[in-house]
């Protein structure tokens, strides 16, 4: 009989053998064994990028905020991406970044020290709780080591009455990482520097009782004492802290096993008693032990007692089948009376109905009920002040009045969903802080409903429409088109983002932040290939870095062709790629995409000998279930697709596959979880997709799932399924029985399968879950042994063999700790840790290198990764680099730096060469190939200066706006270069990230989206005939501006006559000026002979560019308007740039009044001149082409006099504060009958200023 557990190499089965000949990387984790072990052989020992494709991103509401960072008046975008903050402009310029430090949320930004600028409070994982300055994205403080496990909420108010606020952190409290603390409270009163910081308490387990989860946290000041309260609530009571001591000062009665840190907490004063009351809302039942409930409670302090008291709950009859569905606003004051009501909605899984409800808020006592109608929000949108409640019913939305005790219809529409945004002034306080979105987009003064269209078509536009909604039958009022298959996945609203004013932001599920104008217009990006806008990439999609991923799978397609690529994308597509002629500047082509699609395996379903891809997606029904289709890997048409989820459960754990039935096809492992945590398991026939177990296996989960593994446990040649579901246990392929079991419970763990104690048989290696990993023997499931570590990854490891032994290849839970066990014993061979791209043999040692250490996600293994034989593991890390280490020697082979974390490498012949290439996705949203360096690197990158004199200079500095300038040393054998430009962090500021320059050793790219004070890098390659050297960085050049602006004055008609006469009134004076980063303003004033005391200022005039030109006109009179003696009067013009450098410059102008005589003669002059030009001009009609000679004599003679007595006469006059270049004064002389020199420079003086405007811009 053919033995399924035969172990090939590093456990894997010989069914899979036959398999792997079609399929390099089939599934997650490599196999059904989950040994991540990839055979063959490369030649990586200089890793360089081949090709990439961008998969996108998403950003949840949490992780992103506007922002005024940079003082302009208008908001920037601050978001995190990839577990770092990146701030942008709306058209993606990077205003500052940190490096990746496992960050996800931003919980709000707030004046602590009070010194008026503001601080981010960022949330991660690990613990990690971070301020960062908002104006350059400086980490200010961190909460300490070891203080917190997993953070699950901050709360920010004045907890200790120092009329600053404070911030309080609250523990997830039943996560991996645990420190058996509730929470803890910090006040920055002082600063943010070492003793500055004050830890106001901790809130240890002691005082209260445990929780899991902390939505129930609360701050008011509840009691009534003057002073801020925190409730948080327990298992079974709710328990009141003091704000500023930390101490219990009242409690609740127990009130079973509620689940309070799932609840959602709401407060506001409904008795009239001065003091809030505690409104609790949840909808949460976990089967295994009956825990949660479905209600809404309120809870008022009691003086008397001084105890909290539940005064009413409303509470659903059935928590397995009924449901509860609230609002963020769920309590508000919705008739305007006055009073507070509650307004929730019930489903009750026996009617199969959904009810809206409205409650007192202060007694409970039911007011309103509208069956047949769930919540779908809370808003007003008529403009009075007085919300509406919206309602769902299937597809229909519903807008209702609740008055009189009774709730009436407004208007309902077919197909459409309101938005959501985050109230973050709320969510200070309280977990009920995510809203209904309506803004006034037409100012009539009413807000219109904000709303997406309804499809379950995943290629259909979905449409975002605000309506005018205040009357019975709804109209557009502005309207938004994304192209088919783009989704708007979270929203939030900015004061002033590319324009003043009000704008809505959203983020694509593409990977781009969109803003829009009043009219839905799109303001910074666009899809029109003419006229392209980038918008604000965001990216951060990506493998993750722990569990089960979205990594790729690789299937053969034949001897030496490149291999199918599928992977799913952020837009919830698969795509099958074709890496062929890929680099980094071509991705691959794009073979077929499926609308949607996750967890692929490749494997043959059809018995043809060549691979299928086998994936979950959704049934093409309204509404859409979770299913499982197979589709051909050359065309992507389906095969079978077979519905697995409905209202009631969804889609759990990827695909794992084998020969269940004993056909010669394999089957497909399938588990669903219902919404009552219940896990259910079956098999798939290969052939058909239809369920071969006549029923599921189920099982209440107690904490949660993790996936599962396959292998033959009794030796009956079929396929079984082994995992945990509470405790490890084995499930028969042919049946769905179970076939052993270890009743130990334990968690989150993932069963490696492999023979590593040489007794012709499997045995488990259970790691990645919150307890220590343990080897088991198939026999009995009893441990072998059980590492010494307390909790272990919640990454996976591999299995290698050094010299015939067999190793078990971990990283320790989010840490850069690498483990090397001896498989049969678990005795720690190599221990070291991976930061900052090196290797270290201890943390203390990383610790004193200042290394910036990441986690590092699940570790892949493989043979001869370099070409020199042996064995490697590759990991990537939450640090940005991807390593490769000997795990038998514990020495690093190479590790190559990415910027963003790095996700799960996949190894495989991707390109049909026979030698293995590594696949790994990072959290910009890419997706690299990783190769050998098939050309030595540029040895050196310099960032140069050719306009500032340093054509041939590494240079530090450099003064410009939007070109860079560097050179490179020549690689033989090159026959051409490509170079881009990138920040510290790894982000691209060049488009396309790397532009080829040809043969040429050096490049000045312009139009880069730069900023001042930015550092930049110039990173290069050289390209030859088998493909790209890895990348040069340059040491970076930073945007300064260190040198004032220069000023050139003129002025013309000088001398200028102000009598009245028409003719020379007034001086122009025009300055020309410019700055290498760029100008702000400039300002003139005249002063009194001899220069001490202003006679008239000129208010300051805006400029734009590097070099312009601006004028400004004195008519000859002072401030007051009183027309100033005939005398020389000095003039000083100050220019400034963008950061506060200015320049002066002195022009002398002479003011004439001439005596009446010579007046009345020079305008009798002027009026026989105009006389006797009179006939000429009309001789100029009949003699066309005599005029036009006749009109260039005249300019020819206007730019003689203008250069002989306007502009150029004159002593230069020394520039004050060493910057602007000489100024220029002069006379100018007029004769009675002949046009002056005077009018003939005024004319010039429009024709220069219109040149020089033309060239500015």
């Amino acid at each position: 009989m053919r033995r399924i557990d035969t172990v090939i190499l590093l456990g894997v089965t010989t069914w899979l053998a036959a398999e792997k000949a079609r399929a390099d990387w089939p599934m997650a984790r490599h196999d059904p064994q989950r040994t991540a072990w990839a055979a063959g052989s490369s030649d990586i020992d200089t890793p360089a990028l081949r090709w990439r494709h961008y998969l996108g991103g998403s950003l949840a509401a949490s992780a992103y905020v506007p922002w005024d960072v940079d003082g302009d008046t208008l908001q920037e975008a601050v978001y995190v991406a990839g577990g770092k903050v990146l701030a942008k402009e709306p058209n993606g310029i990077l205003l500052w970044e940190t490096e990746p430090l496992g960050l996800y949320a931003i919980d709000g930004a707030y004046d602590f020290d009070g010194d008026g600028s503001f601080e981010a409070v960022l949330r991660g994982s690990r613990g990690r709780v971070m301020l960062v300055a908002l104006r350059d994205g400086r980490v200010l403080w961190e909460v300490p080591a070891g203080v917190m496990g997993e953070v699950a909420l901050t709360r920010v108010a004045d907890l200790d009455g120092d009329g600053l606020v404070d911030l309080y952190l609250a523990e997830c409290r039943c996560c991996t990482l645990n420190s058996g603390q509730l929470g803890a409270a910090y006040s920055f009163a002082a600063g943010f520097g070492a003793g500055a910081v004050v830890e106001l308490w901790r809130l240890v387990g002691t005082v209260g009782e445990g929780a899991c989860g902390a939505g129930g946290d609360t701050v008011a000041d509840f009691d009534g004492d003057g002073g801020l309260d925190l409730l948080y609530a327990g298992h079974t009571a709710l328990w009141g802290i003091d704000g500023a001591a930390g101490t219990l000062i009242y409690r609740s009665a127990a009130m079973g096993s509620f689940r309070g840190g799932s609840s959602s907490g709401d407060w506001a004063d409904v008795d009239g008693d001065r003091r809030p009351e505690l409104f609790l809302f949840e909808d949460t039942y976990q089967a295994s032990d009956g825990s949660g409930r479905r209600w809404v409670a309120m809870f008022d302090y009691d003086v008397p007692t001084d105890a909290l008291v539940r005064r009413w709950a409303r509470e659903a009859a059935d928590p397995v089948l009924d449901r509860h569905a609230f609002d963020g606003r769920s309590l508000v004051d919705a008739d305007g009376d006055g009073t507070f009501e509650v307004v929730t909605s019930f489903y009750s899984g026996s009617a199969d109905r959904w009810t809206i409800e409205v409650y007192g808020a202060a007694d409970g006592m039911e007011l309103a009920a509208l069956p047949g109608w769930s919540l779908a929000g809370i808003v007003d949108l008529t403009g009075d002040g007085v919300p509406e409640i919206l309602g769902r019913q299937d597809d229909r939305l519903g807008c209702f009045r609740f008055a009189g005790r009774a709730l009436t219809t407004l208007w309902t529409l077919t197909g459409w969903a309101p938005i959501k945004i985050l109230d973050r002034a709320r969510l200070a306080t309280r977990q009920q802080h995510v809203e209904t979105a309506a803004r006034d987009v037409d100012g009539d003064g009413v807000a219109e409903l904000l709303v997406l269209s309804l499809t379950d078509d995943p290629t259909a536009v979905q449409r975002l429409v605000a309506l005018r909604a205040d009357r019975a039958t709804p109209v557009e009022a502005a309207a938004y088109d994304p192209p088919p298959g783009i989704r708007l996945g979270s929203f939030a609203f900015a004061d002033g983002f590319t324009a003043p004013g009000p704008q809505l932001l959203a983020v694509r599920n593409d990977g781009y932040l969109v803003s829009f104008d009043r009219d839905l217009r799109l303001t910074n990006f666009s899809d029109d290939p003419l006229n392209p806008a980038p918008g604000l990439r965001v990216g951060g999609y990506y493998s993750g870095e722990r569990g089960i991923g979205h990594t790729p799978i690789v299937a053969s397609t034949g001897a030496g062709a490149a291999a199918a690529v599928v992977v799913r994308t952020s837009r919830g597509t698969l795509v099958r790629l074709d890496p062929s002629g890929a680099s980094l500047a071509v991705p691959p082509a794009v073979v077929w995409e499926r609308p949607t699609g996750w967890f692929p395996s490749a494997l043959d379903v059809t018995g043809d000998a060549t691979a299928e891809v086998v994936y979950w997606t959704r049934t093409r029904t309204s509404p859409a279930f979770d299913a499982v289709e197979a589709v051909r890997l050359d065309t992507g048409v389906p095969i079978w697709t077979t519905a697995m989820g409905d209202a009631t459960r969804g889609a759990l754990h990827d695909l794992p596959f084998g020969d269940a039935n004993a056909d010669g096809t394999r089957d497909v492992f399938v588990h669903t979880v219902t919404t009552t945590s219940v896990e259910e398991a079956n098999v798939l026939n290969g052939r058909t997709g239809r369920r071969l177990w006549a029923a599921d296996f189920t099982r209440a989960m107690s904490w949660g799932s993790y996936p599962k593994s396959v292998d033959d446990v009794d030796g009956d040649g079929r396929a079984d399924l082994v995992g945990v579901y509470n405790s490890f246990l084995a499930l028969s392929g042919a049946t769905g029985a179970i076939l052993r079991e270890h009743p130990t419970f334990v968690a989150y763990m993932l069963p490696l399968v492999a023979d590593v104690a040489a007794d012709a048989g499997s045995e488990y290696f259970l790691h990645g879950g919150y307890y220590a990993s343990r080897l088991l023997r198939r026999a009995d499931f009893q441990p072998l042994w059980t590492a010494a570590d307390t909790r272990y990854s919640q990454s996976y490891g591999t299995l290698v063999r050094c010299g015939g032994a067999p190793r078990f290849v971990a990283g320790l839970f989010q840490s850069p700790e690498l483990r090397v066990y001896s498989a049969p014993d678990g005795a720690v061979l190599v221990d070291v840790w991976l930061a900052g791209g090196a290797l270290y043999a201890s943390e203390a040692a990383m610790r004193a290198a200042g290394a910036n250490p990441g986690f590092l996600g699940c570790i892949t293994g493989t043979e001869n990764l370099t070409g020199g034989g042996g064995v490697a593991a590759l990991a990537g890390s939450t640090d940005g680099w991807l390593y490769a280490v000997d795990p038998c020697a514990g020495t690093l082979l190479w590790a190559l730096r990415f910027g963003f974390p790095v996700g799960e490498p996949v190894v495989s012949d991707t390109d049909g060469d026979g030698r293995n290439d590594v696949l790994v996705s990072v959290a910009d949203g890419f997706l690299y190939q990783v190769g050998d360096e098939v050309l030595p690197a540029p040895e050196w990158v310099w960032d140069t200066d050719p306009p500032g004199g340093f054509p041939a200079e590494d240079r530090d500095t450099i003064e410009t706006v939007d070109t860079l300038y560097a050179s490179w040393a020549a690689v033989p054998g090159a026959a051409s270069y490509e170079y881009g430009v990138v920040t510290p962090g790894g982000t691209f500021v060049t488009t396309p990230p790397f532009v080829p320059v040809g043969t040429a050793t050096s490049a000045a790219p312009t139009g880069l989206p730069l900023r001042l004070g930015g550092m930049y890098q110039f990173v290069v390659r050289a390209i030859g005939p088998r493909g790209g050297s890895r990348e040069t960085f340059s040491d970076g050049i930073q945007l300064v501006d260190e040198s004032p602006p220069t000023v050139e004055l003129r002025a013309a008609p000088n001398p200028f006559s102000p009598d009245g006469d028409g003719v020379e009134d007034s001086v122009t004076i025009l300055a020309d000026v410019a700055d290498r980063v760029g100008l702000a303003s400039w300002e003139v004033a005249v002063y009194h002979p001899g220069g001490m005391a202003v006679a008239r200022n000129f208010p300051s005039r805006p400029l734009l560019g590097t070099s312009t030109s601006d004028i400004v006109v004195w008519d000859g009179t002072d401030d007051s308007g009183r027309l100033l003696p005939e005398s020389v009067y000095p003039a000083l013009a100050t220019v400034h740039d963008q950061t506060g450098h200015s320049a002066t410059a002195w022009i002398d102008l002479e003011l004439r009044l001439l005596p009446a005589a010579d007046a009345d003669a020079d305008a009798d002059a002027g009026a026989d001149g105009e006389a006797d030009a009179g006939p000429e001009v009309e001789a100029g009609v009949d003699a066309e082409g005599d005029s036009e000679p006749a009109a260039d004599a005249g300019a020819d003679a206007g730019a003689d006099a203008d250069a002989d007595g306007g502009f150029d006469a004159g002593a230069d006059t020394p520039v004050a504060d060493g910057g602007g270049e000489p100024g220029a004064g002069g006379c100018g002389c007029r004769a009675g009958g002949h046009a002056s020199a005077g009018a003939f420079g005024a004319l010039l003086l429009g024709v220069l200023l219109a040149a020089r405007r033309r060239r500015a811009r």
